[in-house]
């Protein structure tokens, strides 16, 4: 990892930014619109810092933000699980929002989590084996919602806690890095629509019976010498045996350029859910209340003009039944429609 993926604020700026999150962490539940004037207030270094990561021509899958000081971590409550939620109006989830909103729009799914903007990456006990965020188990590289036809531009992971042991590590690797290993036949038949993708245990995880799967799609898109992805390790097949082949090649791509970085307490890493994929290694929880905590937000940068009137509430993306009967799906792939910005945005 490269210093020009790393941001570092100074004490004043830092002070000034868990005030400024404190703050926004307060407002009304499921109101983030009313966190807009906050924007400007945010430290120029780390508005800088964001806003690069969504220009068409960055160089940069993912930044990395120290962004908490000793004090608001030593007082942190018990990591969370489903028998103990995570407390409202935490620091955390405020700032979370603000970055969110420099990056694009705060949005989650009403199929999973119940809509919530804010996730809680903890393990559950029982649950050590599932592949998403209540596991404990290794976590292969995917891109985050892989199978929905409008999924995250940016993921943000914010270190509340590390494991007891500090070994679970997220894994990256960028696909940008990842084609300059395969050949151009391999990269051609990756942008063919050959390819299928389960949908995450995450969505509809009480559903019984076979797990859904979306319609064809390619794993690569996009300019060649900027390509962006779309794989998910456990969940993306190919329809054919080269498609096959060709999946297993990228899939030691990845692996051969990917990076491990153990989160600490305090850090902020943004992914370009676009052209880097993640992962995490495993590790043992202890339930003991200072298990490995992680905050998650998704944000995307653009939607299409008829999705909010089918919102089942404001930023909540509707169930994929719902929003596939109602929208176009190829649109939905492209969807450009930003809400308003107030004169004198951070953006």
């Amino acid at each position: 990892m490269g210093p020009e993926y790393q941001c570092t604020l100074d004490c004043r700026e830092t002070a000034a930014l868990h005030e400024l999150a404190g703050r926004v962490a307060e407002l009304p539940p499921g109101d983030p619109d009313r966190a807009g004037d906050a924007l400007d207030e945010v430290p120029a270094a780390l508005r800088r810092t964001l806003t690069a990561l969504t220009r068409p021509d960055s160089t940069r899958p993912y930044c990395l933000v120290d962004v908490a000081a000793p004090e608001p971590l030593s007082t942190l409550p018990p990591t969370p699980t489903a028998d103990r939620p995570a407390p409202g109006g935490h620091w955390s989830a405020g700032l979370l929002l603000l970055v969110a909103e420099i990056l694009g729009d705060l949005v989650g799914y009403a199929d999973e989590n119940d809509g919530a903007l804010i996730h809680e990456v903890a393990p559950e006990p029982g649950m050590e084996e599932y592949i998403q965020n209540v596991g404990s188990s290794s976590l292969g590289l995917h891109t985050e919602n892989v199978h929905h036809p409008l999924r995250p531009d940016f993921v943000s992971l914010l270190c509340l806690r590390q494991d007891h042991e500090d070994v679970a590590a997220l894994r990256l690797s960028s696909v940008r890095e990842a084609v300059r290993h395969l050949p151009p036949g391999t990269l051609d038949v990756l942008r063919e629509p050959l390819f299928h993708s389960l949908y995450p245990t995450s969505f509809g995880l009480d559903t019984q019976g076979r797990r859904p799967v979306s319609a064809p799609h390619a794993v690569l898109a996009g300019p060649r010498a900027a390509p962006t992805i779309r794989y998910n390790t456990h969940n993306t097949t190919g329809a054919t045996e080269r498609a096959s082949d060709a999946l297993a090649a990228l899939r030691t791509a990845l692996e051969q350029v990917a990076r491990r970085i153990r989160l600490r307490p305090g850090q902020l890493a943004v992914l370009d859910n676009r052209v880097v994929v993640h992962g995490r290694t495993a590790f043992t929880p202890r339930y003991d209340g200072r298990d490995r905590w992680l905050r998650r937000c998704y944000a995307v940068r653009g939607l299409p003009g008829g999705l909010p009137a089918l919102m089942p509430r404001p930023r909540v993306i509707p169930a994929l039944p719902s929003l596939l009967s109602s929208l176009d799906a190829p649109a939905a792939e492209h969807g450009t429609t930003r809400r308003p910005r107030p004169e004198g945005s951070a953006r």
